[in-house]
């Protein structure tokens, strides 16, 4: 063997000594993270619990692009479009229709009445011959 000097031993010691130190320091570390770690979930139970969110995630992306394509194509329909621009006038000319409505069968009453009413041609020309 090999013999070594008190120098070279004195180092070698001290590189000990710091590694030592330094395993102890990484050891307390895990030892911490070990502990926070204990009330945490594994890997399969976290993938146990997002299974069924994920399937219900994809089902609502699904609809989502349901509804979307389904907006897209009555949005494109005429009759929408027709509605879409009439629907803010449509309560004024459901008004103006019953308005105009109740002035025509107020006419037809009025001139009804006056038919009714009035004096025959007969009458009058009997009446003049006198």
């Amino acid at each position: 063997m090999t013999e070594i000097s008190a120098k070279e031993f004195g180092k070698l010691q001290s590189d000990v000594e710091y590694l030592k130190s330094t395993s102890d320091k990484h050891t307390h570390l895990l030892e911490s993270m070990d502990t926070k770690l204990d009330g945490l979930v594994t890997h399969e139970q976290l993938n146990t619990r997002l299974n069924p969110i994920e399937d219900r995630q994809t089902q609502h992306a699904n609809r989502i692009l349901a509804l979307e394509q389904r907006n897209t194509l009555s949005d494109a329909s005429i009759w929408k479009k027709i509605g879409i621009a009439f629907e803010g006038n449509f309560v004024k000319f459901i008004g103006l229709s019953l308005f105009i409505f109740a002035l025509i069968v107020g006419y037809l009453f009025i001139r009804q009445d006056l038919i009714n009413n009035s004096v025959p041609v007969e009458v009058i020309d009997n009446l003049q011959t006198k």
